[in-house]
């Protein structure tokens, strides 16, 4: 099966796991401190489900960047199939939940909840000091997501859509740069991030120091969707000239045309055939001969005839 394939299944179950991770403790929480309550655990479940699933979406969208990040082929049709599911999730059955949430905060606060008298058991189940941190920074969030809601079904879509646009370019950025592992990691973080910033922007303070900066009127409503957008621009910004400074590192260089140099072939010139001449002989060396003259010089040249001498 094609992975992109899988990016629909992947959302849907982080999803629900999400969901349920945060309202199956909360139902089990409300029941041990309300133990002679009936029917504490499923109204408190269900309260806590129809709050959180703004969260739980996010949670499903750096679920989705891990699963890519382990299986990186065609990301083009793994985004597009995940704007799809996130967009049936944002704007159909996450709105249908809502449309339940006055009846579950009847039910949930129609119980009558006395707590329980055993202190021990109180300790054991008092919540830590990061879980009671976290809870505060959710949940106002959260909270004014459903009541932009309540409000009207477009302003729910133009504030909750401003804030989901900020996480989709967290998302692509964090896609773009391909640090898999950091990453990892840098999501959450900035995720806690802009729940905090976001518990001091929804302050009256707030608002009215962006009046005062402003040179025009706006109106309340518009302040913090539009923030949302233009930070979002920025993340988007900073990602293309981060990908257009990859492509231009990738692409070959220009290589300069040298001239290519004819090289014509040289004819050697034929060699005179050599002639061998003999080789001349030398003589033998014969065995001098010694010839031993005798001479005889007389005393007198009396004793020589004329005809000796001539000899």
């Amino acid at each position: 099966m094609k992975n992109w394939l899988l990016v629909p299944l992947v959302f849907i179950l982080n999803f629900v796991l999400a969901v349920l991770a945060f309202s199956i403790p909360v139902g089990i929480w409300q029941s041990l401190m309300y133990g002679d309550v009936s029917g504490i655990f499923f109204s408190s479940f269900l309260h806590c489900l129809y709050l959180i699933l703004p969260i739980a979406c996010i949670i499903s969208i750096f679920a989705v960047y891990v699963f890519m990040m382990r299986h990186s082929e065609k990301r083009g049709l793994s985004f597009l199939t995940l704007i799809i599911s996130f967009a049936l999730f944002f704007a159909l059955i996450i709105p249908l939940v809502y449309s339940q949430g006055e009846k579950i905060n009847q039910a949930f606060n129609s119980k009558e909840k006395v707590s329980i008298d055993d202190k021990h058991l109180e300790t054991f189940i008092e919540r830590p000091v990061f879980v009671q941190v976290a809870g505060s920074i959710v949940r106002p969030f959260v909270h004014d997501i459903y009541e932009q809601y309540k409000a009207s079904y477009t302003s729910y879509l133009i504030f909750s859509g401003s804030i989901f646009l900020l996480i989709f370019s967290l998302w692509v950025f964090t896609t773009i740069t391909e640090w898999k592992i950091v990453n990892f990691t840098f999501l959450p973080l900035l995720l806690i991030l802009i729940l905090y910033a976001y518990s001091y922007i929804r302050t009256d303070d707030f608002i009215l120091s962006i009046e005062d900066v402003l040179p025009f009127a706006i109106p309340k409503f518009w302040i913090r969707p539009v923030l949302f957008c233009l930070a979002a621009l920025l993340i988007y910004i900073y990602t293309m000239m981060l990908l257009l400074v990859r492509r231009a590192k990738k692409m070959p260089k220009k290589q300069k045309i040298k001239k290519q140099k004819i090289n014509v072939p040289k004819v050697k010139k034929p060699k005179a055939p050599k002639i061998k001449m003999p080789k001349p002989v030398k003589p033998k060396k014969g065995k001098k001969i010694k010839e031993e003259f005798d001479t005889f010089i007389p005393d007198t040249l009396g004793d020589f005839r004329e005809a000796d001498i001539d000899a």
